[in-house]
Parts: C-alpha cells; sequence; structure tokens
C-alpha cells in the first residue's frame, strides 16, 4: 500500500506556476486596474482600448449627438466642436434687452448621466445647478460651469453628472443667462 501512494504520486503532473493577471495592455479589463497611458477604458466593456478603437468612437459620436439635442434643447445653434460652445462673438452694443435673464433647462429624461444647459454667445451665465429625480437614489451629482475662457462665462454651460458614468440617470441641468 505505501509503495501505491508513492508511485501515485510520481505520476502526477507538475502544479501550475501561479501568474499575475497582465493589467493596463490593450483588451485587458480596466474595471478594477487603469489603462496604461496611451489606452483608454472603454464605458461599456471596461477595456483598455486605442483611441480609435470602434467602441470608443461609438462613444464619442453619441456624445456629440447628445450634446447637439442638449445645445438645441438650450436654444443655442450647435457648435462643429461638441466639447466647447461657439466662439462668443465681440460685445455689441447694449439692446433693449440688455440684462434680461433667460432661464435655460434641459433634462435627459433618463436616457443618460450628464446633461449641458447652455447660453446663448450673446448671453452671460450667472448661475446654474441640477436636479436628480431618482426617488430612491441618493449620490453626490457634479455640478459644475464650464466656459472657453477662464475669466468670463459668455456663452458658456452649466454641466451636470460625467460622460463617463454608465447607466441612465433622470437629470435636469438649469443656467441662468443674462443678456449682454
Amino acid at each position: 500500500m505505501f509503495t501505491c501512494a508513492l508511485a501515485c504520486e510520481e505520476k502526477r503532473p507538475p502544479a501550475p506556476v501561479a501568474t499575475q493577471p497582465v493589467v493596463g495592455v490593450e483588451g485587458s479589463s480596466c474595471f478594477s486596474a487603469p489603462c496604461n497611458a496611451d489606452l483608454v477604458c472603454t464605458r461599456v466593456s471596461r477595456r483598455c482600448a486605442r483611441p480609435g478603437d470602434p467602441e470608443l468612437v461609438a462613444e464619442q459620436e453619441a456624445d456629440r449627438a447628445r450634446e447637439r439635442m442638449f445645445l438645441h434643447e438650450s436654444g443655442v445653434a450647435p457648435s462643429d466642436h461638441a466639447e466647447q460652445p461657439a466662439a462668443p462673438p465681440p460685445p455689441a452694443a447694449p439692446s433693449a434687452e440688455a440684462g434680461a435673464v433667460r432661464i435655460v433647462r434641459v433634462s435627459t429624461q433618463g436616457t443618460g448621466a450628464w446633461v449641458v444647459a447652455a447660453c446663448r454667445p450673446d448671453e452671460r451665465l450667472v448661475s446654474g445647478g441640477c436636479t436628480l429625480d431618482e426617488p430612491n437614489r441618493v449620490m453626490t451629482l457634479p455640478s459644475y460651469p464650464t466656459s472657453d475662457s477662464a475669466t468670463d462665462t459668455i456663452g458658456a454651460r452649466w454641466t451636470c453628472g460625467r460622460r463617463e458614468w454608465t447607466g441612465p440617470l433622470k437629470i435636469e441641468a438649469y443656467a441662468l443667462c443674462q443678456r449682454l
């Protein structure tokens, strides 16, 4: 019996060597580890990919389409660049409406996790805010102004949520826009 035990021991294959999973490279999961510097984490499949990856291109196109919709709802002509509002024209002579405040409200209507309420190029963003219409959800919602200029808010917008977040939320952004 002792001999059989020794003979059986010898015929077993060697134990596999434990290897560390590869992280940060193209195609690897970025759910719990960051991607290398030249790669981006995709929002849906949560994998590291090059900037031209079809999934990333589709995400960017969807973001641009959603932003054009937000600008349209804000009463602003969409700009060629999806990230920034159109460059403001030089200030014109004050009109009879100068100083009037327009309240802009834009909603995701439960289709995304970020929204913007934009002022026109002849308006200055005075203030803004966000509401989350999710009765059973408690969360911190990013809410901040975005502008092309570091010194003025002409043609700026109020941003709520994050583009990187996945899953639909019912968020409403509002902006107080003052006519120049």
